[in-house]
This record gives structure tokens, sequence and C-alpha cells, in this order.
């Protein structure tokens, strides 16, 4: 009796101890993305996101993903990888029908966790083309270039992913590919290489669907076409199409072709040699009844007889256009055609050239034979010049035949210079080229025109003598000379220093001045720098493009300084908490944010003066103390697909805020100023949703900083056209997360909406 007590009590207090039972929540899972009833693009891959919740281990979960039309998905955890918003992510091709898509998680003790979505195929359109060229019943000839060229295009993609077939009834397929990426099709066909008659051309441009669009012309291509135009073809017997006079039943003539086509030339004309010598009249013979006339013959002068029909005179054997005198012509001698009477007299050949009977040697007939040929006229071409002629100076003559220049009036043995010769002085023997000149006397004593108080000879008189050269005994100095610069030599007599090149006050630097840039007066230590062109105006050595001289260019111009204006910013800048970019890493006070410096203060979510879509707007706030510049890495989003990455910069000054807005026009928006515009990017749902300003730190790691989950239960203000407003005593990240810190904007603003964008929140 008292052992089954025992065991009584034993049970009951077993039965009360709780530590003996261990309670295992069944697991959790929910489509993340997509959303149900969402649309997908077949050719795209779709995202799927998952959110799996249970006391065991994500990978000890079993797992499947079904489409309710391509069967099994994914069949692990281990298929998936964390995705935004998340736990379970990937990415799958689904076939263009609607479907739904099934999640299944069991844990480790067989509990079981379902969520599914319903997906919408986004609409199919079948692509378009149009055909402009070869136009429709265009007709072309054989040889002629067939251009081809069409136009093709499709809503749902690009034009170069559509395949695109040109074919003919007659000939098969004439082209295939895809068109460029303006949807533009373009080649050319040798209409040789087509077949003649009537083609029906059909171009097909099919999408990655399996839509296809037809489009249909007709070519005709003439393979026998009349080239020469004479009204015949190849096809009706045309032996020549490159020729009019060439074509069936055309008459013969002597012109050494087959005119009429019957394969035999010029038959039936004055091509048949009559007297048999091989010479018929078409090939020259002038006279076709005797054999022994023809173009080869040779011929037997003064006969009378044209033996080699080459038609000039049988009296005439030098054929010089004179018959022979001894046959009633003129010409003296008719072995040479060179003698006759229209010839011109050769003097002195020992020829009577012209016929004309006169003396050979004495061609200026002033009875004195040239001195060239035993005589002593010095110019036999004329009669007014020989010894018996009396001297005439200065007329180029030697009109006595002595020998003597006739421009050398005063024997020194130089000619005038008045008649061509280098004697400034013909009437002086002293004064000619061939003295040596006498300086400073007044007298160019050697005739070379140079002035006699320009010794060196450079144009320039001695500055000894009213003249400008500086010294007159180097030729390379004087004032027209090309200074050769840092020589010591004042070569243009300018009195300038020979080491200021520029003429800017100052000496190069490289003959013991300090002008870094000889070449260029603008350049030299007087000038005041300017930034950026390149050039060291100021000759101080620094570098163009260091305007504030923090050893770091500017990288505009090769740099990596992001502010050339402030020498505290540098890519050798360390970061410091300013609302700047000090260290020109794209980032603004990276590693220096904390979560709730900015804070979400207040949200339009459902404008009733505007849409929703024109309207929506938040409120950023600035509590950290310190201006805050947001630029690089910053992202808003919600839990669900919306997201917008701030691109642009926005500065929010410590206490004031920025608007941020699907539109900027306060024109349209309900007269709100904005900050920054974010148009499409996110959409603020009227019911439960998120907001989260997300920052991607490099240094600290990516973190919220900060989150507002509205209507996320009771209690929540929510009214159209009131934003949700935080009271502006509780602006902090926690807060705000606190649904009776919240209420209606009371004040009006622009079109007549509830709140104060911009400005201090109504107290709640």
């Amino acid at each position: 009796m008292r052992l089954l007590l025992l065991l009584g009590l034993l049970g009951l207090f077993a039965c009360q101890d709780t530590t003996l039972r261990d309670v295992d929540e069944p697991p959790q899972v929910l489509f993340v993305r997509p959303v149900d009833s969402a649309s997908f693009n077949p050719l795209e891959p779709v995202e799927i996101c998952l959110q799996a919740d249970d006391d065991d281990p994500l990978e000890e979960l079993r797992l499947t993903l079904e489409s309710s039309v391509d069967g099994n998905l994914a069949s692990s955890t281990e298929d998936f990888s964390p995705c935004q918003g998340g736990n379970l992510g990937l990415e799958v091709m689904l076939s263009p029908e609607d479907a739904t898509l099934a999640v299944v998680v069991v844990d480790g003790r067989d509990q079981v966790a379902e969520d599914s979505v319903t997906l919408t195929s986004l609409e199919n359109t079948a692509p378009t083309c149009a055909v402009t060229s070869p136009e429709d019943g265009a007709i072309y000839q054989s040889g002629e270039l067939v251009p081809f060229t069409a136009d093709v295009d499709d809503t749902e993609q690009d034009p170069s992913e559509l395949l695109v077939t040109w074919e003919s009834d007659l000939d098969g397929e004439l082209w295939s590919g895809s068109p460029d990426s303006e949807g533009e099709i373009s080649f050319s066909v040798d209409a040789s290489e087509l077949s003649g008659g009537v083609h029906d051309l059909s171009l097909a441009v099919t999408d990655p669907r399996g839509l296809t669009d037809l489009c249909v012309t007709t070519l005709e291509i003439d393979a026998c076409p009349d080239w020469d135009g004479d009204g015949f073809t190849t096809c009706d017997g045309d032996c020549d199409d490159e020729d009019d006079t060439v074509y069936p039943e055309a008459q013969e003539e002597a012109d050494g072709k087959d005119n009429d086509c019957d394969g035999e030339i010029d038959e039936y004309t004055d091509l048949v040699d009559d007297d048999g010598d091989g010479f018929s009249e078409y090939e020259g013979d002038c006279d076709d009844t005797d054999a022994t006339v023809n173009p080869e013959a040779t011929e037997v002068w003064y006969d009378g007889t044209d033996t080699d029909c080459d038609e000039e005179s049988d009296y005439d054997a030098d054929g010089d256009g004179h018959d022979h005198a001894d046959h009633g012509g003129d010409d003296c001698d008719d072995s040479d055609s060179t003698v006759n009477p229209s010839a011109t007299e050769v003097w002195y050949d020992g020829t009577d050239s012209d016929c004309d009977g006169a003396g050979d040697y004495d061609a200026d007939a002033d009875s004195h034979d040239s001195e060239d040929h035993g005589g002593d006229d010095c110019d036999d071409a004329d009669a007014d010049v020989n010894p018996s002629e009396t001297e005439y100076w200065y007329d180029g003559t030697d009109g006595d035949c002595d020998g003597a220049s006739d421009y050398d009036a005063d024997s020194d043995g130089h000619d005038s210079d008045g008649h061509g010769g280098d004697d400034c002085d013909d009437s002086d023997s002293a004064v000619n080229p061939g003295e040596t000149e006498v300086w400073y006397d007044g007298t160019d004593g050697d005739c070379d025109g140079a002035s006699d108080y320009d010794a060196d000879g450079d144009s320039y008189l001695s500055d000894d003598y009213g003249g400008s050269d500086c010294d007159d005994g180097e030729a390379s100095v004087n004032p027209a000379a090309t200074d050769t610069w840092y020589d010591g030599v004042d070569s243009d007599c300018d009195g300038a220093s020979d080491y200021d090149k520029d003429g800017d006050g100052y000496d190069s630097d490289n003959y013991g001045g300090d002008d870094c840039k000889d070449n260029y007066a603008s350049i030299n230590p007087g000038v005041t720098e300017t930034w950026y062109d390149g050039t060291d105006s100021d000759c101080d050595g620094a570098s163009d493009y260091d305007a504030d001289g923090d050893g770091d260019d500017a990288e505009d111009h090769g740099g990596d300084d992001c502010d050339d204006s402030d020498s505290s910013v540098s890519s050798a800048s360390t970061e410091i908490f300013d609302g700047q970019d000090n260290d020109c890493d794209d980032y603004c006070d990276e590693g220096m944010l904390s979560v709730g410096d900015l804070v979400i203060t207040e949200i339009m979510k459902d404008p009733s003066a505007v849409s929703d879509s024109a309207g929506e707007w938040f409120e950023v706030e600035n509590v950290s103390g310190t201006d805050i510049r947001i630029c690089e890495g910053w992202t808003v989003y919600d839990d669900d697909s919306d997201s917008f990455e701030i691109i642009d910069e926005v500065d929010i000054y410590a206490g004031d805020v920025a608007i941020f807005a699907r539109n900027d026009d306060s024109s349209t928006n309900g007269g709100v100023s904005v900050d920054y515009e974010y148009a499409t990017g996110m959409q603020l749902a009227n019911g439960a949703d998120e907001l989260v300003l997300y920052f991607d730190d490099p240094d600290a790691g990516g973190f919220e900083m900060d989150r507002v989950d509205y209507l996320n239960g009771s209690g929540w203000p929510d009214t159209a056209g009131s934003s949700l407003s935080l009271d502006p005593d509780y602006t902090d990240e926690t807060d705000n997360d606190d649904y009776s810190n919240w209420c209606h904007g009371s004040s009006t603003f622009g079109s007549g909406d509830g709140g104060t964008p911009g400005a201090v929140n109504d107290e709640c």
C-alpha cells in the first residue's frame, strides 16, 4: 500500500515538473518578393525572396519551392542565399503562363509552414516589319544591284534580339540574321544571281517568344535585257548587246564586224580582192584591176602611175611637195626632201637649200664672207656690221669687227653698268669692280653699290656716321638682325639685355635670372598665377593644378583633390564629422555618423489636394548637432520592393530638415518646397508600410539610420489629406517608433492639406 502511494506521489510530481517538457514552435515562412498578383516577364529571371523562421537552424529545415506550371524550382535551403528583406533568395526562369508559386518548410519535428503567391505572365505582342526596298512590283535587269532594306520593331525587347528571314519563292532563303539595334536590315544582291521572272518575296520577323510578323512584296528580274537598245536581246540572238549596229537581220557593213550575227564578217562588201594581189579595195588597193598596184608594191618614179597607192605625186620622189625640175617642177634636187623652193636656206652648209642659186657664205650680202668660213665679217646676219664700218659706243654692236667690248668706253676691262656691265663709272678707269674700296671717303671705288659708310655690308650705316649699326665691322650685328639670345652680343642693336628673350624685364633662370619661361613675356615672377591652365605663370615651381596648396592636384585636372579651394580637403586628409567629403572618397562623414543622427519626422502618404503620385513626401530632421551631407551610399526603401538611391548631394544643417518627394514641382505637388525628388522609385502605401533610411558606410559598415513602421498596429493617426507628424518633443530614432508620439498634421499648407513640410511640426 505504501509502495503504491509513493509511486502515485512520484507520478504527480512528474506531471507538475515543466522542466521535463521541450516546447518547439512550428516554423514560419513568408514570400517577401514577389508579392501576390504581381506580373513577370518570362524572358527575365524572377527574384524570389523568402523569410523563414524556426527554432531549428535555417540549414536544417526542409524546403520545397514549386510552380503550378514549371513544377519543382528548389528542394533545399542550400539552393538559396540571403536577400534584401529576407533570408532565402534566388532567381528562377518561369514559363510564359500565369502560375502559382508555393513554398513548404518542414522542421525537425515535421511541423509544416506554407505560403503561396499567384503571378501573371506579361502579355507578349507580335513584332512588326516594313519593307522599304525593293518596292512592290520593282523590275531589275541582270547585272544591276538589287537593294534589300527593311525596318523591324518589337515593344518587348531590343530589335537586335529578333530573328529575321528573307526568302524568295524562286530562289529560297536570301538572308537570315538579326537587325541592328535600330531595327534596320540592309543588304544587296546582284540581279544576275537571282532567277529570271517574278519573285514573291517574304520577310518573316520572329521574337524570342515565338510570335511572328510577315511582310510580302514582289520583284521582277529581267534576265534578257536589251542593253544597246537595238530592239534585240541576247535571248533574241543579239551576238553583241553592247553595239547597236550588231543584231540579227542587220545590214552587213565593211567594218570588221558580224553585223547580222550570221557567223560571217563583212560578206558581200568591198573587202573582196578582185585582182588577186592580196589586197581588197577596203584594204587600200587603189586599182583592184591591176595586180602590180597595191599598198605593198614598190613605187616606180616618174612613170605616171601611183604604184604603191599612197596617193602622192609620181614626180616628187623625195616627198617634199615639189615635183622634179626635169618633169615640169621647181625642185633642184628631187632626191633630198630638205632642198626645194619652200625650204629655209641653211647657210654655210655648201647647199643651195632654197634653190635660189645665190652664194652660201655671205648671208647678209654685204660683200664680206662670214669670218667662220674664211671671211672677215663678224656678224654675217647684219649688212651694217663689217670691217669697213665706224664703231658707235653702247649700241650693243661691234660695228667695226675689232673684237673690243662696245660697253667699255674707258677701256678698264669692265663694261658700263648702264649696259649690262659692272663698271659704275665708265668714264674713270680707276673706278671699277677690280679696285679696292677705301671706306668712308664718299666714293664707291669697287662699284659694289653698297654705301661707303657700311663697311660690313649689312645695309646699315655705321652709327659713327649718322647710321644705326652699333658694330659696322660685323655684318651679323645690325638693327634688322635676329638676336641670338644668351650669347652676350646685342645682335639687333636694340640695347636690351641679351638674357631677357621675352622682354618682360626678367632674365632667364638659366643665365643668373629668375624667369622660368624666357620665351613667354606672360610668364615671370611678377605675374599673378592663373590656375589650371597647365602653366607655372609666376615661376614659383608649384603645381598649376593645386590651387589650395595641399599637395594634391584637383580631380578635374588629373589629381584626386575633390575640393581644390580648401587645403583641408584632399585624398590624404582624415575624415571628420563636418558634413564634407574630407578624404575625397565620395562618402561624407563615413565612420562618424551614428544611428539616429537623421530622424524621419513627418510622412505625407495620402494627400487629398493632389494625387498620391504628385503629392507624396516625407521629412528628415538632422538631430546630430553637426551639419550632415548626404552624398554617396544612401538608400531609402521599404520591406517590399520599393526603393531609391540618393544620387545627388543633399545638405541637412544641424537642427534643420530636408523634404524628399515624388515630385519637386510646387505648382503641382500641393505647394511643397522639395530638397530631393525621387520620382517613381518609391510609393508610400496608404495602409501599413515601412520607411527606412539606410547608409552604406564603407568604414563602419552599412546600417539603418532610421526606420518608421507606420500603421503597423492600432493607434496610428490615419486621415487622408493630413501628414503623419512626429511630436517635436520626441525626435529620436526610438521615439518615432512609438505610434503615441505621432499625430495628424493640423496646420494647413500649400493647396490645403494638413502638415508642416520644412517647418517645426505641430505639437501632438
